[in-house]
């Protein structure tokens, strides 16, 4: 590999693409289980970034995965594929397979794009599902369904740990990132977050690189607007999760997947005309009030198959909503779809994804490979010291130095350091942006000042005993 310079000649090698040069070096005189590791760890560090998702039982995992790919091929019913790591791939030609731990794969028919219920092998044989979809999403980040982590036992608790990164020697699945998802933000939902983390630890997981989604508010809201609604739940939810998330985003988990998948039609649109038809204030607020009284309720022009089928693709939330935007003159599929693609929240959050972590996707695989090929070192004698040695000069690098952010984060989420209140704001902004006029709160005209001050305010904290 040919090391970039810039015209001052300093190193403008990636910190990923310097990792896979020291893997490849190092390989050179490995074997064994060391060199296996190696060659998975180099493999890794030119895949996309492995972002896993998260979180309890009928959380909106796989309805959030089926957003994110436009397309429902994730199961969202109890079935054996809900029960196995699911990994989503680019390919082509579109395919599925069942890997067994031993590496024997069985293929998996796809119905359409999506998986079916049953998989051809017992669940317990299986380490994981990896689906090859043409998509341009999956060009720029692998896609990790796992089970739920509150109910992970026995065999399944070994597949979401290889998912999330937990002390297997080859650490062959081992998460860039996490987005973790919550339907009502209770404080149970904490510790189980705190257990996602800790599968997550050895390969460098830190709140930095984790998100936390509020998955079904339109369950909670009060009001016409679930987003609106959130807010205050967003704030409560930010505070009880500090520490162990960057972000909180609110998300109306069905209407984003039904929208994005493509599922709402022309005959949908006419079932949500039918249903505004009914315009007396009281009956209309009858009809709507639960998802039973809307199909049962006379003398509609849409049958009840077809409202009932609405109340699946859209929920009740999403009927309301649909009704408001038809009574505001927004009418057909497509006007529909937008405005309710926009009251779901999963355009913000798809961004948020793209920003936070596929911008910087070299970074975040850097540090879980660093963190992987310093437990390598210990294993690899003579040759192990050399790694650690080389490791020690990437680190030291000026060029590195948002590895370093994301182990303050670490370090600070585990109070073995304690920070003063606007200190540790800035380390939040600092490790959820990458532009420095962001990062510290400053126009461009302002920002060598600030920067300054913010270093002397830093080392008067480090230097007070």
């Amino acid at each position: 590999m040919n090391t970039a310079k810039s015209q001052h000649g300093e190193d403008k090698t990636s910190p990923a693409e310097r990792l896979a040069e020291l893997c490849a070096t190092t390989l050179e005189s490995a074997t064994g289980e060391v060199a296996d590791s190696l060659a998975s760890i180099a493999r890794r560090l030119t895949e996309p970034l492995r972002v896993v998702v998260a979180g309890g039982v009928s959380s909106g995992k796989s309805t959030l995965v089926n957003a994110l790919i436009g397309h429902r091929v994730a199961a969202v019913d109890a079935g054996e594929c809900t029960r196995v790591v699911t990994e989503f791939r680019y390919g082509h030609p579109e395919r599925a397979e069942a890997i067994e731990h031993d590496g024997t794969k069985h293929p998996v028919s796809l119905v359409g794009k999506a998986l079916p219920s049953e998989l051809p092998i017992a669940s317990e044989r299986i380490e994981r599902v990896v689906v090859y979809l043409s998509n341009a999403l999956l060009e720029r980040m692998i896609i990790v369904d796992t089970p739920g982590v509150n109910t992970v036992t026995g065999s399944n608790q070994t597949a979401a740990e290889r998912a999330l990164g937990l002390a297997t020697t080859d650490a062959m699945a081992a998460a860039d990132a996490v987005v973790f998802l919550t339907p009502h933000a209770r404080e149970a939902d904490a510790a189980i977050l705190d257990r996602v983390i800790e599968l997550g630890r050895d390969s460098g997981l830190t709140s930095a690189n984790c998100i936390a989604v509020l998955s079904k508010v339109d369950l909670l809201s009060d009001g016409i607007d679930a987003l609106v609604s959130a807010e205050r739940l967003v704030a409560t939810t930010g505070e009880r999760l500090h520490g162990r998330v960057s972000d909180v985003v609110p998300l109306v988990g069905l209407l984003a997947e039904t929208i994005e998948a493509g599922r709402f039609t022309e005959a949908d649109a006419s079932t949500v005309a039918a249903i505004a038809a009914v315009e007396d204030e009281l009956d209309r607020e009858d009809m709507l009030l639960t998802a039973q009284d809307l199909i049962e309720w006379p003398d509609l022009a849409a049958s009840p198959q077809a409202r009932k089928h609405l109340v699946e693709l859209l929920g009740m939330y999403g009927i309301k909503t649909a009704v408001d935007l038809f009574d505001a003159g927004v009418a057909g599929a497509a006007a529909l779809s937008s405005r309710l693609l926009e009251r779901s929240g999963f355009s913000a959050l798809r961004n948020l994804l793209l920003q936070r972590f596929e911008t910087r996707s070299q970074i975040l695989k850097a540090h879980s490979a660093i963190q992987e090929l310093r437990d390598i070192s210990y294993s690899a004698g003579t040759e192990g010291r050399r790694l650690r040695r080389q490791l020690e000069r990437i680190e030291l690098d000026p060029a590195m130095t948002e590895l370093g952010l994301i182990d303050a984060v670490s370090e600070f989420a585990d109070k073995r350091s304690i920070l003063p209140t606007d200190l540790a704001r800035q380390l939040d902004t600092m490790t959820t942006s990458t532009v420095p006029t962001q990062r510290l709160d400053a126009s461009a005209e302002d920002l060598p000042d600030v920067a300054l001050r913010s270093i002397a305010a830093w080392a008067g904290w480090a230097n007070d005993p």
